[in-house]
């Protein structure tokens, strides 16, 4: 049994950078901005923190990108700036909601718009179908037309080697 464990990694998560795709998750995911440190520990109690990366991280594994601090620097002022702006036309779009109602509303709404697109989803798998079952219906059709124009034309040969016959 281990008492002294080195690698004892935290992850702290600053904030959303974005979607991306992960080739460890091998899906598209969100990728956070964190600071991960890593602790000396005796059973499972940090001790000592010993190394700090900065990091881009899937959300999913928290497999990523290691980077330095100039770039994490500029970073999370990126994404601070552009949270505060989110947050300020938020307050001009609900001027008389506090933050917990806005959240709220933006929750339903996305809720809504995942739901929407869902439903799209739907529509357009279904129009697939219908498509699909009218094209076969087509080819049915042509099919059909073309088996009877062939026996309608050995019906009119044999019916005119009949009466040369006579």
């Amino acid at each position: 049994m281990a008492i002294f464990e080195k690698e004892t990694v935290t992850c702290q998560s600053l904030g959303i950078l974005g979607t991306k795709h992960c080739p460890t998750c091998n899906k598209e995911t969100v990728w956070l901005l964190c600071v991960a440190r890593t602790w000396y520990s005796v059973v499972s109690i940090r001790l000592i923190p010993y190394r700090k990366d900065y990091r881009a991280a899937c959300a999913e594994c928290r497999n990523g990108l290691t980077m330095s601090k100039d770039t994490f620097d500029v970073l999370k002022m990126k994404m601070d700036c552009g949270d505060t702006i989110g947050r300020i036309e938020d307050a001009i779009r609900f001027p008389d909601k506090s933050a917990l109602q806005i959240r709220e509303i933006l929750k339903s709404e996305s809720e809504e718009r995942e739901m929407y697109l869902e439903m799209e989803e739907l529509e357009r798998e279904e129009s697939e179908r219908v498509r699909a079952a009218e094209e076969e219906a087509m080819r049915n059709l042509a099919e059909l037309e073309a088996e009877i124009i062939s026996e309608t034309g050995k019906r009119e040969t044999s019916s005119e080697d009949t009466d040369d016959k006579v």
